[in-house]
């Protein structure tokens, strides 16, 4: 089995107004790095996320895709309840797989 790597997440996920405020681009472009170190199946840490907006969201959806093209997978975890609920509301929690807590994401591995 390939490793797993935790990333801890912080603060906003949103598209700024200009690119040293978009904190969403930044968000793609660690999972873009990720992937070119070979890094195939990623935990999320999202405990101390305080918002995502809609382009976080959809860099979510985006390198979801792109882990299980390169053979791995991107997991969710500690979500707020604000973004679970988002989660819920778009109904990507049929795309996303978000658990409670590290142990559970890392053995659904």
């Amino acid at each position: 089995m390939d490793s797993i790597t935790i990333l801890d997440c912080s603060g906003t996920i949103s598209m700024g107004k200009n690119i040293a405020e978009n904190s969403a681009w930044m968000f793609d472009q660690t999972f873009k790095n990720l992937l070119r170190k070979g890094i195939k199946n990623l935990v999320v840490n999202l405990a101390d996320v305080n918002y995502i907006d809609s382009t976080g969201v959809g860099y979510l959806v985006n390198a979801q895709r792109m882990f299980i093209n390169k053979g791995g997978r991107l997991k969710l975890i500690h979500a707020r309840k604000n973004i679970h609920d988002l989660l819920q509301i778009t109904k990507l929690f049929s795309v996303l797989d978000t658990y409670d807590d590290e142990a559970a994401a890392v053995a659904s591995f």
